[in-house]
């Protein structure tokens, strides 16, 4: 008929924790990402307000499943987001539980009201 085709929407377990938040500071805030039935090859997250992804956004040291961290255009309220690539992508996604992905962001002078993080899997 005439309806129009689009994106099925999944939700994804996403837990998002910091050791320690304080204000303008560098922290690392560790996620834990779990795809539903795709297996996206990137992953894009956004941060609350005032929280900014650094240059360098990925790290410490090594993980099994994210090979790169970008930094990406802010949404339109002002959000920073960054651009996780799935290690071996685009051949391989993102399947089962991603445990312990280290970014690094710049927290704000204050917390935010609204402090939700968000994730979005993409294919590259």
């Amino acid at each position: 008929g005439n309806s129009r085709e689009f994106p099925i929407v999944e939700e994804y377990l996403f837990v998002v924790t910091a050791a320690r938040s304080p204000p303008l500071a560098e922290i690392i805030v560790s996620l834990d990402v779990t795809p539903a039935l795709a297996s996206p090859t990137a992953l894009r997250v956004i941060a609350p307000l005032g929280f900014n992804f650094t240059e360098t956004c990925y790290g410490p040291g090594e993980s099994q499943y994210i090979s790169e961290c970008v930094p990406g255009q802010p949404t339109p309220s002002g959000r920073s987001t960054a651009e996780l690539t799935v290690r071996g992508a685009p051949a391989v996604g993102l399947q089962g539980a991603a445990r312990g992905i280290l970014v690094r962001v710049q927290s704000p002078s204050q917390t935010p009201v609204a402090r939700e993080w968000f994730i979005e899997g993409i294919d590259v």
